[in-house]
């Protein structure tokens, strides 16, 4: 019975070990590795391959071989590189293969994300050979019995890989342009707005979008605020993003980027795009506060919009400007960034002005879309709480005078 219980604890622990690297390994967003991790001590003249997996904040990064941190292998016929990505294309998979490599080819190999990536993984690589085998270069040369020398051999295959050379980089074709048909789009609530991308040259790629440099998808619908509402729907074959019911939410910076295959390497393009939206505007209508002036008051403004709106107060029928300090030093007021597109303004007031019924307060937001402002009314229910003794009504009609307020207050702004 005991050892039943052992091993059943023991099964826990494995799973739960399981479950636990699962989840690292879903929140390890940025690394860089090569497998095998010890790198190579192999013979020569064989095939052999390094893999190289990179992930850069959640999305796959461009990589690039080195050899002793200053050779580029890339476009080097002695090598390959092929290059794919996991389901999600969240990792990008280098794959490095030695055709036929020389000990001269032995040191410390290097995989290198490239652009804003910033990571490299090095292993060391060896190959050897037994005096007992054949050299593959050997036999190449002795094979060729038109040749009256070495150095005439190696003359004319100096001369052949030149010829090869220049015209490998006469007929190269151009690179391909990718190019946004609108850099700057500015959204309205409700509608629909569409991005698009064109791509010059000819080649056959993979369109990617993403937002504020997070990944969103390369095909369908995606819900980017987790509303579990479609914000997005990309197609891939007119390369577009559209930006279903729009609201200042769904502004940002954009970014298409189009991988393809060159040179049997790939390569990767971006573009951005800069959508732009007018300022949106939360906060109460009325706020009923107690009159007790142990307890500061907190009236709450978030301005939505991008560029990212700026937020100010100002109180009264003249609008009077608030500020921090204001009011015999009782106004402070504390402004958070919640996201690209969100700024909060909170403002604190540690003891309202004398006797009062009601106060209406002004918070406007502003960028360079467009200007909106709101009213907040405080209202004083008139009661006095005292620790140790019952509430004292200081007004009784208070609440006939707040409903009466109220009431003018929707009648004025309906009239506009």
């Amino acid at each position: 019975m005991r050892f039943s219980s052992y091993a059943s604890l023991f099964i826990f622990l494995q799973v739960l070990f399981q479950r636990f690297s699962d989840i690292t390994a879903i929140f390890r967003h940025t690394y860089v590795e090569i497998i095998p991790t010890e790198g190579l001590s192999v013979p020569a003249y064989q095939r052999h391959i390094l893999t190289c997996k990179a992930s850069y904040l959640g999305e796959a990064p461009d990589v690039e071989w080195f050899r002793d941190n200053n050779i580029n292998l890339e476009g080097d016929p002695r090598f390959g590189i092929e290059v794919s990505f996991n389901q999600y294309e969240t990792v990008v998979i280098s794959r490095l293969t030695f055709y036929n490599p020389l000990p001269m080819d032995s040191g410390m190999y290097q995989c290198s994300m490239v652009s804003s990536a910033v990571g490299t993984a090095e292993v060391p690589v060896k190959f050897w050979t037994d005096n007992s085998a054949s050299d593959p270069s050997t036999a190449i040369l002795n094979a060729d019995s038109n040749c009256e020398s070495e150095g005439a051999c190696k003359g004319d295959e100096e001369k052949m890989s030149f010829s090869l050379f220049t015209k490998s980089r006469r007929t190269a074709k151009p690179a391909p342009v990718l190019t946004p048909v609108a850099t700057h789009i500015t959204v309205t609530s409700g509608n629909q707005h569409t991005l698009q991308c064109q791509v010059q040259g000819g080649f056959e790629g993979r369109l990617l979008w993403l937002k504020d440099n997070h990944y969103i998808g390369a095909e369908g619908s995606f819900d980017i605020d987790g509303d579990r509402i479609p914000d997005v729907r990309i197609t891939p074959q007119s390369r577009t993003l559209s930006i279903i019911n729009a609201k200042a939410t769904d502004a940002g910076v954009y970014t298409c980027r189009f991988r393809y295959n060159y040179g049997n390497q790939w390569k990767s393009l971006a573009s951005t795009i800069y959508v732009t939206a007018g300022v949106e505007l939360s906060s109460d209508s009325y706020i009923l506060w107690q009159g007790n002036q142990a307890t500061p008051l907190n009236v709450k403004c978030t301005g939505t919009g991008y560029p990212l709106p700026s937020v100010s107060w100002s109180f009264g029928e003249t609008k009077k400007g608030l500020r921090t300090g204001s009011w015999s030093g009782d106004i402070s007021i504390y402004d958070y960034q919640i996201s690209a597109v969100h700024m909060q303004s909170t403002m604190t007031i540690a003891r309202m002005p004398g006797f009062f019924n009601i106060t209406k307060f002004y918070c406007k937001g502003e960028n360079s879309i467009s200007v909106k402002s709101n009213t907040i009314m405080v209202v004083n229910v008139g009661t006095t709480l005292i620790p140790g003794a019952a509430p004292r009504v200081s007004h009784p009609n208070i609440l006939l005078l707040v409903a009466v307020t109220i009431a003018s207050e929707l009648v004025r702004r309906n009239a506009r």
